[in-house]
């Protein structure tokens, strides 16, 4: 999931619905907003709106700083890359964290194929 900065959002909505079939979520959030999401999770703050029908909470198996729209670090301008709201976070383009993705989970790491995900799941 891309985008996942606070509970309310259709995007946290989806990661729960995932996460309740029995998907391992991964998520994206704008590297200005990660330290807040980040903050809120080790918190606590969000552990109301991460309860899942059977109790558990949500979790995350990774969260990257990913900015959507910048396909590689050649398209950010050196403003952005020398902000303090981005310093740190690596390579937060599309490509970077596509790359981290293989890094970290292998060849394939997303998959969303019907056997993944079946069908007629909560």
């Amino acid at each position: 999931m891309v985008g996942i900065a606070e509970d309310r959002g259709f995007g946290f909505a989806v990661a729960k619905r995932l996460a309740e079939a029995g998907a391992a979520i991964v998520v994206g959030t704008w590297p200005p907003a990660f330290n807040m999401f980040d903050g809120m999770l080790r918190r606590g703050r969000l552990d109301a709106a991460r309860r899942l029908d059977n109790g558990e909470l949500l979790e995350f198996e990774r969260i990257y700083a990913l900015d959507a729209g910048f396909d590689a670090m050649d398209q950010v301008p050196q403003a952005i890359r020398d902000s303090h709201r981005y310093a740190g976070r690596g390579d937060f383009t599309i490509s970077g964290v596509a790359a981290q993705l293989v890094r970290d989970l292998g060849e394939k790491p997303i998959d969303t194929s019907s056997t993944a995900l079946p069908m007629g799941q909560k």
